[in-house]
């Protein structure tokens, strides 16, 4: 729980400090970009009694160029994860696939064959859940339900510059998702589920500026 409050605040912290930077914006510099992102969901698996796989990632991403040192990014994006849970009393498995909905503002230190950025933001996650738990006292309980839940991240990255206006690199995204809880009804009653769907992506990472 520590090491997500100090998330939550780093998030707060880099948009605080990058902010006033914006009045210096200089106009000719303004450009806009896209970034595809492919790779790699890991969570912090942080509970004990569950354990969970490593997924893929991937994310497209729009940005403008308030100057050239600051940017704003909004981005939509897809990772999944399966969790095993071994408790005494219940034990399955469940896939959970998440689509983020994200909002970032980067700062970027520019040298002549490369650049590197951080930063922090903002999102909603619409999350969907499908598999089986067995619960020893009250049966068998069919997780297929949806939530959309709210989170922090920041970003660290690298992009090097293959053309004025084409960049390969790499990024690193630790990321907080506040509270999810999935529910399942049987003749029993209603079983639910709090998976910590918390980790980090690490993606390649394919710009482009128009």
């Amino acid at each position: 729980m520590k090491s997500s409050k100090y998330l939550i605040i780093l998030s707060v912290l880099i948009v605080i400090l990058i902010i006033p930077f914006m009045a210096n914006a200089v106009e000719d510099d303004n450009r806009f970009y896209t970034n595809v992102k492919a790779g790699v969901y890991i969570p912090f698996d942080r509970q004990s009694n569950a354990s969970y796989d490593t997924g893929i990632s991937t994310e497209f991403s729009a940005g403008y160029h308030i100057f050239p040192s600051f940017t704003v990014e909004a981005g939509v994006g897809y990772f999944k994860t399966q969790i095993t849970i071994d408790q005494s009393n219940a034990d399955g498995s469940v896939d959970v696939s998440v689509i983020p909905l994200t909002l970032a503002a980067k700062w970027i230190n520019n040298y002549e064959r490369s650049s590197f950025y951080l930063g922090g933001g903002i999102g909603a996650y619409y999350e969907m859940i499908d598999g089986e738990v067995d619960m020893s006292s009250s049966g068998t309980f069919k997780f297929d339900d949806q939530v959309v839940d709210f989170g922090v991240h920041v970003l660290f990255g690298f992009l090097y510059n293959l053309s004025q206006n084409v960049q390969l690199g790499l990024e690193w995204r630790p990321m907080y998702i506040i509270d999810t809880e999935f529910e399942s009804t049987n003749s029993f009653g209603t079983a639910t589920l709090k998976p910590d769907l918390g980790g980090r992506l690490l993606s390649g990472v394919l710009s482009v500026r128009f």
